[in-house]
């Protein structure tokens, strides 16, 4: 990865240099609009409208089961990243899926939706943002998570759904607000968001964040620290033509804790001195009359140089116990993580008529992340199973020497193109939208150095109690008492994973309504996709192959009928479709397995819609099933097919908005049962799938007194469990587990409002994710945060 120097002036000077050339521009002065400003920055916990322009109706129009996240609501709940705001969303889980079984353990976000992994559908304002890092919401007003197969809107997918982050974007209004944010995990963060109308015409935004902190595990050594800025400027050309101009640049600079050690079955309980057979030779060349077999037993001390057996940590088989959870089993200095983003997007929209429009949209991006992070495994011997000789350091050590090293480069050009007509009158009318997708997306993947035993590549070279050279080994109970540095670094090798993806697609949405009572949508998307490029093949190695291709078309659809027994609700019922290529994640596979054909996810929903007390709270209740032809195989080494089958099927509620003028809420409550149907491994089928927990549930509600100036807000999460699969079985249960959220807000002046989070009240704690490789990550613990904001 390239070294930026990152400085918060650069964006802020290219805006100011914009902004009177773009006044001078104006044709003409004219009255200025009445502002939206408030009403969009006051939604409160109810969004009537998606942001996506394929979208034509309201939330409660559309025959689809989607969930937004207001401003409001993350505000109120102090929610700054990606994966907390999903909380609010029953049915989506931002666990990982362990090695063996859906990945490693990562510092990026994960996410499922419904079952299926939704890391390669998360879009901002509508266009792909494949990179993987962890998303911090300085810069978005709105979450929204759209769920089921919908190739249509989003193009390839996996089939569970998506999530989309809505940015701030320049208002005609004027506003301004700084707030500045402590917590017990120290944190501390300031934000910074300006609006301005600098001319008849044009108004101009600016976001700024600084973060540092985040010790949840309390080990006085992890922390995430960002700095960001985003601005936007909006030049109204005339009446009917509007551009905005919106750049985004974020820097992260973190220390990150990977998980800590999980212990296995061998390596649970007490030492138990292992036995085995040595041949004794007689001395003899060549002569093997007198040799003889003897069988020999382990010394009873585990730490004795020449023991080997099981057990040794005394803990039960699991997860550490919770009272080591602040232990730090990394190396302090060689551990890191630094993420470099930038985002520049320039929007035209035009209005002909009441009946026809038409906006573009263009964004070039990149993102750069470099991450060297441990795998703390506690050290082990398994002669029984031949994984080779006792390694003379007993089972109460842990080894540091495993990392995972990521060098990758994310470039991103993609144009979009919406024309929108309305037709008809209140007896049939149509919502068309027809549009032109074309995207170049590139992946580059540098093959560090990072595989070989610590010694085996010589690229780091640890000083351990003084001790140059030794093996990166901590204590398993008291690992701050071995001092550990390291020297060297990672270092590209020069071989690298590089694919390129070129798409092309055109899509059609149509909702028909007929009259009052009936709605019919029907939509349809064909994509050109095309993947090329080297990939790295070995296991601890790169063999470098190059002219491989994924090469095909993807067609998606679908439809939905909708019946409005009132003017407040409606049944609807939709079916569509979504199609993922190999490589869906610029990720290319071997030539043979590259051609095969598409995985697909078909959807069928049976929903229903309400809106009630004046249309500020929506009702929603959804029945669904999801199938998906996924690839199979014969087993390492042999023939890979399109041949399995999994299955997501359950039900969906929720109520978001308000109930009365002082009392507002969200809620949602999802159940689900995801299932193998179809696999060349027999025993494999009837398992569940990664990160679906089969009940889960979120309540949040906030509540005024004193005339709105006293807020008092809190909720609870809850799921029934998650269950991590390995090796075609449950291998870790999580149980269930519900953490209870608090709030109170204070409008101390007119301009200045303080408040009070208390995240996990209860100090629940939990697994979250699990590696095979032998560590495993917690949940946060009990969080306060105080924090003040002052709008001027």
């Amino acid at each position: 990865m390239k070294k930026h120097t990152f400085t918060r002036s650069a964006l802020a000077l290219a805006v100011t240099a914009a902004l009177p050339m773009a006044a001078s521009a104006a044709e003409e002065p004219r009255e200025l609009p009445v502002t939206e400003a408030a009403a969009t920055e006051e939604q409160g916990y109810k969004v009537d409208n998606a942001s996506s322009p394929k979208l034509t109706q309201t939330v409660a129009e559309t025959p689809r089961t989607i969930n937004i996240i207001s401003g409001d609501v993350l505000e109120d709940q102090g929610v700054t990243s990606l994966n907390d705001a999903l909380r609010n969303v029953a049915g989506v889980s931002t666990f990982g899926g362990g090695e063996g079984g859906g990945g490693v353990v990562t510092t990026a976000d994960a996410v499922t939706i419904r079952g299926f992994d939704a890391r390669t559908s998360t879009y901002v304002d509508g266009m792909r943002d494949i990179a993987g890092y962890s998303r911090d919401l300085f810069n978005f007003e709105q979450i929204e998570v759209v769920k089921g197969a919908s190739g249509s809107l989003e193009g390839r997918s996996t089939g569970g759904g998506s999530v989309n982050l809505v940015t701030k974007q320049a208002k005609m209004d004027s506003f301004a607000s700084v707030a500045a944010k402590v917590d017990t995990v120290e944190t501390k963060r300031v934000t910074l968001d300006v609006n301005e109308v600098l001319a008849e015409n044009v108004a101009g935004r600016a976001n700024l964040l600084f973060t540092d902190g985040g010790d949840v595990l309390d080990n006085d050594v992890e922390n995430y620290k960002t700095m960001a800025a985003a601005g936007s400027l909006l030049f109204e050309v005339s009446d009917k033509t509007s551009v905005t101009l919106d750049a985004m640049v974020m820097k992260q600079d973190n220390v990150p804790v990977l998980g800590l050690p999980y212990v296995t079955e061998n390596q649970a309980g007490e030492f138990v001195p292992g036995t085995r057979t040595v041949t004794n030779d007689n001395g003899t060349p060549d002569d093997d009359s007198d040799d003889f077999d003897e069988t020999v037993t382990s010394p009873s001390d585990p730490n004795d140089p020449d023991a080997f057996g099981t057990g040794g940590t005394g803990l039960s088989e699991g997860p550490l116990p919770e009272s080591m959870w602040d232990n730090y089993y990394g190396v302090k200095g060689r551990d890191y993580e630094e993420v470099d983003v930038k985002m520049f997007t320039l929007g035209i929209k035009h209005e002909f008529n009441d009946s026809f429009s038409i906006q573009n949209r263009t964004r070039i991006a990149t993102n750069e992340r470099e991450t060297v992070v441990g795998h703390p495994v506690i050290a082990s011997t398994f002669p029984e199973s031949g994984r080779g000789a006792p390694t003379n350091y007993g089972t109460q050590m842990v080894d540091l020497s495993r990392i995972q090293a990521v060098d990758d480069e994310y470039k991103l050009l993609v144009n979009q193109t919406d024309a929108l007509f309305k037709l008809g009158d209140e007896s049939f009318s149509q919502d068309i939208v027809v549009g032109v997708e074309l995207a170049r997306e590139q992946r580059i993947s540098n093959f560090t150095n990072q595989y070989g035993s610590f010694s085996g590549n010589g690229f780091l070279t640890y000083t351990v109690d003084g001790v140059e050279g030794a093996a990166p080994r901590v204590g398993l109970f008291d690992p701050s008492a071995t001092d550990i540095q390291a020297s060297g670094g990672i270092e590209d090798t020069g071989l690298a994973e590089d694919t390129t993806a070129k798409t092309a697609a055109f899509y059609v949405f149509d909702t028909l309504k007929f009259g009052s009572a009936f709605q019919l949508d029907v939509n349809a998307r064909y994509e050109s996709y095309k993947l090329e490029g080297t990939r790295c093949s070995g296991r601890g190695s790169c063999t470098e192959e190059s002219g491989l291709e994924v090469d095909g078309g993807l067609f998606s659809y679908g439809a939905a009928a909708t019946y409005y027994p009132t003017e407040n609700g409606s049944v609807y019922v939709s079916y569509a479709n979504s199609e993922e290529p190999i490589g869906v994640n610029l990720d290319l596979n071997s030539a043979e397995v590259n051609k095969l054909e598409p995985q697909e996810a078909k959807s069928v929903e049976l929903g229903t819609k309400w809106e009630l007390f004046e249309d500020k709270l929506l009702l929603s209740a959804a029945l669904y099933k999801t199938k998906k032809t996924v690839l199979d195989s014969e087993g390492r080494g042999g023939a890979s097919f399109i041949g399995g089958e999994q299955e997501a099927k359950g039900y969906e509620l929720s109520a978001t908005g308000q109930i009365t003028d002082q009392l507002s809420i969200n809620a949602n409550y999802a159940k689900l049962k995801t299932e193998v149907i179809k696999d060349y491994t027999e025993d494999a089928e009837g398992n569940g799938l990664q990160s679906s927990p089969e009940n889960t549930a979120n309540l949040w509600a906030n509540y005024t007194l004193l005339d709105g100036d006293l807020s008092l807000g809190g909720g609870a999460t809850y799921s029934s469990g998650d269950t991590f699969w390995r090796q075609n079985r449950a291998y870790l249960e999580v149980d269930a587990h519900t953490e209870y959220w608090l709030m109170v807000g204070y409008q101390a002046m007119d301009n200045l409002n303080v408040q009070l989070n208390v995240d996990n009240i209860t100090d629940e704690r939990y697994v979250t994710d699990y590696s095979a490789w032998g560590h495993f990550r917690p949940n946060d613990g009990r969080v306060t945060s105080l924090s003040v904001k002052y709008d001027f």
